[in-house]
Parts: structure tokens; C-alpha cells; sequence
């Protein structure tokens, strides 16, 4: 659910189609994970990498947006 929260957040600072490619990204990291992990345990870093790294980008926009609202007051 941290990956939906933080796509609200950010997509409320107009830039949902850069949220799309983000979340995309996500996605396919995911798919990458799993694919990986059904092969072999050990193959499903990649996956996990490209996923964290689009969370990671969203936990920061989600942030930037949180902060950049409560200046704004």
C-alpha cells in the first residue's frame, strides 16, 4: 500500500505522467522479482533492485510533496 500512497502524493503536484513511468517501472520490477524468484532464488536481486529503487524515488516526491504543502500552509 506504500507504493499507492505515495503515487497519490506525488500525482498531486502535477506530474502524473512522470508518476506513470515511475510506477511502471515499479511494476516491472516486480515482475522481474518474481520471475527471478521462481527460477532461482538467487536471480530475483535485479528485480528487487529496479523495484526499491522506483519506491524509493516515490517515498522521496511523496515527501518533497508533504513538506513542499506544509510551507505552503
Amino acid at each position: 500500500m506504500a507504493m499507492l500512497d505515495n503515487l497519490d502524493l506525488l500525482a498531486r503536484r502535477d506530474l502524473a505522467g512522470l508518476v506513470s513511468v515511475i510506477g511502471a517501472v515499479w511494476i516491472v520490477g516486480r515482475v522481474l522479482y518474481s520471475i527471478g524468484y521462481a527460477r532461482a532464488a538467487r536471480k530475483r536481486a535485479r528485480g528487487f533492485e529496479i523495484g526499491s529503487a522506483a519506491l524509493a524515488v516515490l517515498w522521496v516526491g511523496a515527501l518533497w510533496g508533504v513538506v513542499a504543502a506544509l510551507l505552503r500552509g
